[in-house]
């Protein structure tokens, strides 16, 4: 799979192995940050996820929020990135990192037949 770049990144340039494990995060939690962004852009409006990578929940992973365009500082990039995302196929995600360092990525949808491998997993768990 061909290595996606970030649209925006603050902060210090990450070296180039914490980019790629970073954006293999993101490619593992790919259907839950779509779902999340596409349900809230839905309900909601255009806006983008942020996950705060420096707090650890308890029971794991990290909070995640949903902030639309009028509730987030953004710059001109962000803006512009912010009204031409195709929300049905496209998620933004922004990562809060240590040190105040922040990423943020456009990604695609997960690919397709991701609901039936998901009904499948549903299923084998349960036996």
């Amino acid at each position: 799979m061909e290595e996606r770049k970030p649209h925006i990144e603050d902060g210090l340039k990450n070296e180039n192995s914490d980019r790629k494990q970073e954006l293999g995060w993101i490619e593992e939690n790919r259907a839950l940050f779509y779902t999340i962004s596409t349900v809230a852009a839905e309900i909601i409006g255009r806006g983008l996820l942020i996950v705060d990578t420096t707090i650890q929940r308890p029971q794991g992973g990290h909070p995640i929020s949903y902030r639309t365009e009028g509730e987030i500082e953004s710059n001109e990039t962000l803006e512009k990135l912010l009204q031409e995302y195709n929300p049905h196929r496209e998620f933004i995600v922004t990562v809060l990192k240590p040190n105040g360092q922040t990423s943020t990525y456009l990604e695609t949808a997960p690919i397709m037949g991701w609901w039936d491998s998901m009904e499948t997993q549903t299923a084998m768990s349960g036996e």
